[in-house]
């Protein structure tokens, strides 16, 4: 591979980890948002337990969804920089477990 090609590759892997980066800030604003998903879940103990069975899954297939996008999310910057998804989770002060 040419000089010029191994740079417009790295240039290119760059703003992928920059995107991926700037992604992985709005994965950790969703998680930080868990304690406010449990105190919702905590609320009410008297309403309808319909009503609660209903929110709870809501909630479930939000925090799903958003756990979903944040692992694909670390998996792609782990592919970009060669390394494992534990080690981006350390890098990034990421929780192993939920």
């Amino acid at each position: 591979m040419n000089h010029s090609k191994v740079s417009q590759e790295v240039e290119s892997l760059q703003r992928d980890i920059d995107i991926l980066q700037k992604l992985l800030g709005q994965v950790k604003i969703l998680l930080s948002s868990m304690p406010a998903i449990e105190t919702v879940l905590r609320k009410d103990r008297d309403e309808d337990p319909q009503k609660i069975v209903d929110r709870h899954i809501k909630l479930l297939h939000t925090y799903n969804e958003s756990k979903d996008a944040a692992q694909a999310i670390l998996g792609r910057l782990a592919a970009i920089k060669q390394t494992t998804v534990a080690q981006i989770h350390e890098e990034y002060d990421l929780p192993l477990q939920e």
